[in-house]
């Protein structure tokens, strides 16, 4: 998200854009579009979209599941904490939610692993 400066002429304006990413600054009013972020609510910030960090973020609920292998399957996650879930890979979600996966799993008639029911 960037805000705008000031205005560059009649179509165009001057965002506030970081140097190290070396674009121009001046953008057509037909590339930007207004922030849907309603600001007058202190929201969390969303989840990383990977496990990288220390951090265990916790599970409240899984809502949907793609693809078929153990390789391709994605969940539409729910965090304990925030509002928007997120699609996350099985691999970010082992560990912690390996029971809510199983029941996921046997709710959905998906196969259930071994480390899913493992406490």
């Amino acid at each position: 998200m960037f805000t705008v400066l000031k205005s560059a002429g009649e179509n165009a304006f001057i965002l506030d854009i970081l140097t190290h990413w070396r674009l121009h600054p001046v953008f057509n009013v037909a590339r930007l579009k207004l922030s849907k972020v309603n600001r007058t609510h202190d929201h969390p910030p969303s989840p990383p979209l990977c496990s990288t960090a220390t951090v265990e973020y916790e599970v409240e609920s899984i809502h949907k599941h793609r693809g078929t292998t153990v390789r391709d399957l994605h969940y539409l996650v729910k965090w304990v904490g925030y509002l928007d879930p997120t699609w996350e890979l099985l691999a970010n979600l082992r560990g912690s939610s390996n029971e809510l996966l199983g029941e996921y799993h046997t709710a959905n008639g998906l196969r259930v692993y071994w480390w899913m029911e493992r406490e």
